[in-house]
């Protein structure tokens, strides 16, 4: 099975509602040059590139707006997934030099396998540039055995070609500019002061032969590697924007889905056959995404996340209801696609008689990741965190928010709450400051427990103290605290209230030491 390359380079052509011209513009630092002109606009003189003010002299009632490159950005993206429908690989192009004033927008889809399914690429290629015009877009499009022939086909052709084998492409690009192999300016012009103005006239030149006409290595390799890359004798990997979900199950409806019900019926037809495949092989997801391709041509999507590889139908159909409503069937849906995603084994454990320790922790870790689930998919997975414990001496750095549908920071949690056993066996308040706050305390000795302080304006009377519990800095980091030794006591006041005060530093010192609290016990 040969492998085929469709490349899609498309624009869009700005139209205003009013009468005059108009172009989008952006401000550089040699000056404002124009990024894109509507049809009105080029009738009147403006071309891209130009200087808005070499345009406006030419027409004076040239409307110019400001370019956005985010906003082009997300339209290429939904571009390169509206694709999906002719294969699962699609990718951005983005082989256009970085020192182009416009970048073009390019779509590559691996029709590898997928052509038969339009009756020919030819019916194919059609089909998507029919879809493009009809969306308002400008599109040219050629088939070829690599991305470079599509890419040069496509962007120096005749704008429809196709070529099956690498010889139909060499044929159909020999006569392109060298400007089709993805070349700098500066070696498209190096080229052309050597006599080599074609692709045909590059590529029949044998690489020694090449080599000793640049003067520089690194020039001669990149020609050389465009080349090979045209001809196939490099393999140029595409990155899709959404990888192929390694377990799919895809069903069509006969007749449009028009309501909810509908949906839930499609889903769970859908999991029930994709779940019985994964038992087989005993693996569970913790990514899956339902897509509902709609008959007007467009689709829309629903995903959940898990916390750990699932494929309890209960559960996922679970987290699914709540988010169903977000489909909307529209004038009906054709078909859907169930998606499993980030695959692990799940550990097939048979149940005791008896009870033990770790059947029981088992059992709450896996309600406890069923809570996680549903609040993640319910608030978002960064609105749901909690503290994972690190191996650090300073309090405010023994932990740090993690996110709670993550498992590698659950794994790292346990690990580290069963080898800490002596940070567990001390007391620690519940509260603990980000960033401990100055106070002024009194003690009977230098270094003996505080008696009072003052914290936040508030005298306060210490009638119990336990302490002092000496933490040492860590030698081997720097930071704004924990650069002097510290002796924590626990202190309770008149009102009942405890505190977490230190003392940092010793006396008798280069400094003297400071107090603070550091945290409370109790809310």
């Amino acid at each position: 099975m040969r492998q085929k390359q469709n490349m899609a380079r498309f624009a869009t052509h700005l139209e205003s509602d009013a009468e005059n011209p108009l172009v989008l513009v952006d401000h550089g630092v040699r000056g404002t040059r124009i990024t894109a002109v509507s049809a009105l606009a080029q009738q009147s003189g403006a071309r891209v590139g130009q200087m808005l003010t070499d345009a406006r002299a030419v027409c004076p009632l040239l409307t110019a707006e400001q370019a956005c490159p985010e906003a082009d950005d997300d339209m290429l993206e939904r571009l390169v997934l509206w694709a999906a429908r002719y294969s699962p690989i699609t990718a951005m192009d983005d082989s256009a030099a970085p020192h182009d004033i416009v970048k073009d927008f390019g779509l590559l889809i691996d029709t590898t396998g997928c052509d038969h399914l339009f009756d020919g690429e030819a019916n194919m290629m059609r089909d998507c540039l029919r879809r493009l015009g009809a969306m308002g877009f400008t599109a040219h499009a050629a088939v070829a055995p690599t991305p470079g022939a599509a890419h040069a086909l496509s962007h120096y052709g005749s704008g429809s070609d196709i070529a099956t084998t690498q010889e139909e492409a060499l044929h159909l690009a020999g006569h392109l500019p060298v400007e089709a192999l993805r070349l700098s300016d500066e070696r498209n012009l190096l080229l052309r002061r050597l006599g080599l103005k074609t692709v045909h006239s590059v590529i029949r030149v044998p690489r020694q032969a090449l080599e000793r006409r640049f003067r520089a290595k690194i020039d001669a390799r990149s020609v050389q590697m465009r080349v090979d890359q045209f001809n196939g004798a490099l393999h140029e990997p595409i990155k899709p924007l959404r990888p192929p979900a390694p377990w799919r199950a895809h069903m069509p409806c006969a007749e449009p889905v028009l309501d909810i019900t509908g949906i839930q019926f499609a889903l769970g037809e859908l999991f029930a056959r994709l779940s019985t495949r994964m038992e087989v092989a005993a693996q569970g997801a913790q990514g899956w995404r339902l897509t509902a391709f709609h008959s007007d041509g467009g689709s829309s999507g629903v995903s959940i996340r898990l916390s750990r590889p699932s494929r309890d139908s209960i559960h996922v159909m679970r987290l699914f209801d709540e988010k169903l409503d977000q489909i909307d069937p529209g004038y009906g849906i054709d078909g859907f696609l169930l998606e499993a995603a980030d695959c692990d084994v799940i550990a097939v454990q048979q149940a005791t008689l008896v009870a033990d320790n770790q059947a029981a922790n088992e059992a709450l870790a896996v309600e406890l990741s069923g809570l996680v689930d549903r609040l993640s998919n319910r608030f978002g997975e960064r609105n749901v965190t909690y503290a994972v414990p690190i191996k650090s001496h300073i309090p405010e750095r023994a932990w740090h928010m993690a996110n709670a549908a993550s498992t590698g920071a659950q794994a790292l949690a346990w690990q580290e709450v069963e080898t800490e056993t002596a940070f567990r066996s001390v007391p620690r308040p519940f509260r603990l400051f980000d960033t401990p706050e100055a106070t002024e305390v009194t003690a009977q000795v230098p270094d003996g427990p505080p008696l009072n302080f003052r914290w936040r304006r508030i005298p306060r009377q210490i009638i119990r103290a336990r302490g002092p519990e000496r933490i040492a800095p860590e030698w081997w980091r720097e930071g704004p605290r924990g650069t002097a030794i510290r002796d924590y006591y626990e202190v309770e006041d008149t009102q009942g209230r405890r505190y977490w005060l230190f003392r940092e530093g010793l006396y008798g010192g280069a400094s003297q030491p400071g107090w603070f609290v550091h945290g409370v016990f109790g809310i």
